[in-house]
């Protein structure tokens, strides 16, 4: 809710007469085409997913052969303790963390990067960035391919929107605590 409030209120000082409707529309929120970006990002998602698992295996690899252990999420380490925190994991990382880390990666810093980068250079720096903010090397090259995607799903949308990253991250996080749910339980 913070963070949402944050993002509102930088919309409205980067233009003091811009309504909120308008601004979020101009971070990547809007109605038109929403279901055929739905499916575009459910599409996306299954595109990626492949690679993610290449990455995935890749860096159980190079941790195997380096005598680094891999590590995983600490969501998992908070679930393997309390089982009944799914809920709330659920609720935060499979739908508000997709929906404030896509504003604020595929929507501001993908832009940012753009003007400052061009293309190419801004859908790498922002998967690094996106790469980075999530716990433990084991998941920085798997994430950077994610993030790779999800630019590439804004970026290739003919209305500029934020709907197939959000869905592709959504299912993404949905899916990969149902599989640790599972696993736990």
């Amino acid at each position: 809710v913070l963070a949402i409030a944050f993002l509102l209120g930088a919309i409205g000082r980067a233009d003091p007469q811009a309504d909120p409707v308008r601004g979020l529309r101009a971070a990547g929120l809007t109605p038109e085409g929403a279901l055929r970006e739905v499916g575009r990002g459910l599409a996306g998602y299954l595109a990626v997913l492949p690679l993610m698992l290449a990455a995935i295996q890749l860096t159980q690899l190079l941790a195997n052969a380096l005598g680094v252990p891999a590590g995983h999420h600490p969501l998992v380490s908070a679930l393997q303790r309390d089982p009944g925190l799914g809920l709330w994991v659920v609720l935060s990382a499979a739908l508000v963390a997709p929906l404030l880390e896509e504003l604020q990666f595929r929507g501001l810093a993908l832009s940012g990067f753009r003007l400052a980068l061009g293309p190419w250079a801004a859908l790498a720096a922002q998967a690094l960035v996106f790469a980075a903010i999530h716990p433990g090397l084991s998941h920085l090259l798997p994430m950077f391919v994610f993030g790779v995607a999800l630019g590439a799903l804004r970026v290739s949308s003919p209305s500029g929107s934020l709907v197939a990253p959000i869905t592709a991250h959504m299912a993404h996080n949905g899916l990969t605590l149902a599989f640790v749910l599972w696993v736990i339980t």
